[in-house]
């Protein structure tokens, strides 16, 4: 038993030896992991070998995992590095030879190319393999009903597009252009990120592409007003983006990288990230198989190769760890982080912010963002709308001058309607001068339908003050210059050398009808325009304007006028009968500048004025409104002033005389005419008494020139003398007798009755009848009146020829 002890001891000394020294040696055996690495192994011309860049990642993370305790580290990752060539036919034909050479593949790792890893991601549930790639960011890899089997370290390109729509609408701005470079998986971010803008209702202004003229390109987006850009472009075309040279790019490059101690490729620690997932899925894979075949009921019973595929996929799902790229898991096959947003300030980066993709908010720290002014820069330059209408002042004071005219206007009617005997018409009688007045009525109430403000009102208000104001001032320009058309015409044809008597009765007559035909034919138009294109109250937008105060601000002008689809048509037709007819009236108030009148107060050079200035100033108007339609302050200021002078100016000329010449004198015309009415009766009696002795004397004078040839012819009835028998063409006793009368002549010749002559023409010339002789007597005998203007001529020729009377 002694011996026996020592040789225990020694054994189990053996023992526990060979126990630490060949312990560690089985516990370092692992057990291999075959996994397909999908990456182009060869470089194209002038770009970077992607599978050389990223390496050193992929071996630091399997040197890392080596020293993980089991049963992480009980497996060993065996890359089998598959080239694709990134070419989808080239890369599938490798992969199906690779599964063909075995051995079993549970996991493809990498997939740079997006064509590649499209094509390989949708056969990947029916290779029964399952993907993890440090690159596919395309967003168009987030549909999980096609790429079920697909992840990827990288956050998708849709969720940076996200993060870019949240800052957007955090700061308001809702324009925005895109510039992005050419590729598959920029083109694919530009039309993601186009279809989440307009979704969100931003407005995409334009989308310039990096293989034109870059600087051209941006150029045109500052032309086009664009202050807002998203670039999405590679690292090495900044200096393109933003057009400066390509060694400055460099220099703050490097000088970024060293401040922040960053490294050349990003896609290093997203390699990184992507070897663990992969080893981290398979190995709890691999320990699940070996429990359920060890620990199973039935005894020899293996997982078939589709629950190893379905309890991968869940695995990788599952899979939650954190990495060198921050926390690392997946939601609905999507890598959840948090997108950082940092702000280039001088030359320094200062984070301001992130955005978390699983809960989709955006985190800033507004205290630290930099803008150039007091806040966040415009997305636009700032449009203000600004409405050109009149002004409440100029309004009053236009208003207020329209007012005083149309009281003047009302003033001059009443007179001439209620006082006509104090009066003075002129020869075209009163009527005119009613329907004058009645224009400028008219036209004056026109001015304060023009300056009303349409937008205060509703569009049926303002279409119906539109149709008013211009009927009102249509009417009373027509009604009032044909008044004016036909005074002149009249005057013209009664004073005109050239035109005969006969012809100057007809134009006479015809000229009455002229303010009625001019007025049909205005009522005519302005009915068809108001029946088939009625007038409608537009809004008219004008250019832009700068403020001065504030370069990004511009200012939008519009007005409102009335228009219909037809103006120009309208007015051609309007102005078409109104145009001539005004240069014939200033033609004939040219030819009657001067004619003399009797009366100062319808001079023909009043009248020539006042054609005048209706045609100068209806011509100025029509300018004045055609030229100035974009300014409707001005526009209603000139054409007012322009019709209240033309009116002014009619009123003055045409009967500011007429008031001077009758009203003021009013009262000593009345007193003046009684006294003529009195004198005139004196007058009248004196003129009658003084006629009728001179009646008298003629009387007696008659009766004895009577009596003698009443002798002479009794005498030579007694006795002729032979001698005056045989005078042949001699003229005896011729007598003449001159006898008062009134326009007219009487002749008789010698007769029998010559005695009771002077009874029976007594009455023709206001004297009494014949069988009142002794009405000669009386010296108080009133006479008619109408002898007052009577001169005597001769009437009665008594001639006696041969004897006989013929």
């Amino acid at each position: 038993m002694e011996r026996g002890g020592p040789v225990e001891v020694f054994r189990l000394l053996v023992l526990l030896l060979c126990w630490l020294v060949v312990g560690p040696v089985l516990a370092q055996v692992r057990h291999p992991l075959p996994v397909l690495w999908v990456m182009p192994v060869s470089s194209e011309v002038g770009k970077e070998n992607l599978t050389a860049s990223v390496a050193p990642a992929v071996r630091l993370a399997l040197q890392d995992l080596k020293r993980e305790p089991p049963p992480l580290g009980n497996y060993e990752i065996q890359l089998q590095l598959l080239d694709s060539q990134c070419d989808p036919v080239t890369s599938l034909r490798n992969l199906f030879d690779a599964m063909w050479a075995g051995p079993k593949y549970l996991l493809m790792f990498g997939g740079v190319c997006p064509s590649v890893t499209a094509l390989i991601a949708r056969a990947l549930p029916a290779l029964r393999l399952v993907q993890v790639s440090f690159s596919a960011s395309s967003p168009s890899l987030s549909d999980r009903k096609r790429y079920g089997n697909l992840f990827s370290t990288v956050p998708s390109g849709r969720a940076l597009n996200q993060a870019t729509v949240k800052l957007l609408q955090h700061h308001k701005w809702s324009r925005v252009g895109i510039i992005t470079q050419e590729g598959a998986g920029l083109s694919e971010m530009k039309k993601d990120v186009i279809a989440q803008l307009l979704d969100a209702d931003l407005q995409v202004v334009s989308t310039p592409s990096l293989s034109e003229d870059v600087c051209a390109s941006v150029r045109k987006l500052k032309d086009r007003d664009v202050r807002i850009i998203i670039g999405q472009f590679k690292e090495d075309s900044a200096a393109e983006v933003f057009c400066c040279t390509p060694q400055d790019y460099q220099d703050s490059y490097r000088r970024q990288l060293i401040q922040e101690g960053s490294k050349v490729s990003p896609l290093h620690t997203f390699a990184y990230d992507a070897v663990w997932v992969a080893a981290r899925a398979l190995s709890q894979v691999m320990e699940a198989v070996k429990h359920r075949e060890k620990y199973s009921a039935q005894r020899d019973v293996s997982v078939s190769g589709d629950q190893v595929h379905k309890m991968l996929l869940e695995a990788v799902k599952k899979t939650q760890f954190e990495g060198v790229t921050g926390p690392v898991f997946f939601v609905d096959g999507q890598r959840m982080t948090s997108i950082e947003l940092i702000q280039i300030q001088g030359s320094r980066s200062v984070l301001v912010g992130d955005f978390n993709t699983s809960s989709r908010q955006l985190r800033l720290m507004d205290h630290l963002l930099r803008f150039k002014g007091p806040g966040p820069a415009r997305d636009r330059t700032l449009v203000l709308e600004q409405r050109r209408h009149v002004g409440l002042l100029l309004y009053s004071i236009v208003s207020a001058a329209a007012a005083v005219t149309i009281i003047i206007t009302l003033i001059v009617l009443f007179l001439a309607v209620l006082c006509p005997e104090h009066w003075l018409l002129t020869s075209s009688g009163d009527s005119q001068d009613k329907l004058l007045l009645l224009g400028i009525l008219l036209s004056s109430s026109s001015v304060l339908i023009s300056g009303l403000d349409g937008a205060s009102l509703s569009n049926w208000t303002s279409e119906v003050l539109c149709s008013v104001r211009l009927w009102t001032l249509s009417v009373g320009h027509t009604v009032g210059f044909a008044v004016l058309f036909n005074r002149t015409w009249r005057l013209y044809s009664v004073h005109s050398v050239r035109v005969k008597q006969q012809q100057q009765q007809s134009r006479l007559q015809r000229s009455g009808c002229v303010v009625f035909w001019m007025f049909l034919l205005d009522v005519f138009v302005l009915t068809s325009w108001q029946i088939l294109d009625p007038l409608r109250r537009v809004v008219l937008q004008h250019d832009l304007e700068s403020d001065p105060a504030d370069p990004d601000v511009k200012v939008r002008l519009s007005s409102e006028h009335c228009s219909s689809t037809n103006m120009e048509l309208w007015l051609t037709a309007v102005y078409g009968y109104k145009v001539p007819l005004l240069g014939l009236g200033c033609f004939m108030a040219w030819n009657i500048w001067t004619v003399q009148d009797d009366h100062p107060a319808v001079g023909s050079k009043h009248l020539a004025l006042s054609m005048f200035a209706v045609t100068v100033f209806s011509v100025s108007g029509v300018s004045a409104s055609l030229l100035t339609s974009n300014n409707p302050p001005v526009q209603f200021c000139l054409s007012s002033i322009l019709i209240l002078c033309c009116n002014i100016c009619t009123l003055s000329w045409l009967f500011g005389p007429k008031f001077l010449c009758t009203w003021p004198k009013s009262s000593e015309l009345q007193s003046e005419a009684a006294e003529d009415e009195d004198d005139n009766k004196d007058e009248d009696e004196d003129q009658v008494n003084s006629l009728n002795q001179q009646l008298k004397s003629q009387s007696a004078q008659l009766d004895a020139e009577i009596e003698a040839i009443n002798r002479e012819l009794s005498a030579e009835s007694a006795g002729p003398d032979p001698k005056l028998h045989h005078r042949t063409g001699e003229r005896h006793h011729v007598l003449v007798v001159s006898l008062p009368s009134c326009g007219f002549s009487v002749g008789r010749r010698l007769s029998m009755q010559l005695p009771i002559l002077h009874h029976s023409y007594l009455p023709a010339i206001g004297g009494v009848s014949a069988s009142s002789s002794e009405a000669f007597v009386h010296s108080d005998l009133p006479m008619s009146p109408l002898t007052t203007s009577c001169t005597p001529e001769p009437t009665i020729v008594l001639n006696q020829s041969d004897g006989s009377c013929d």
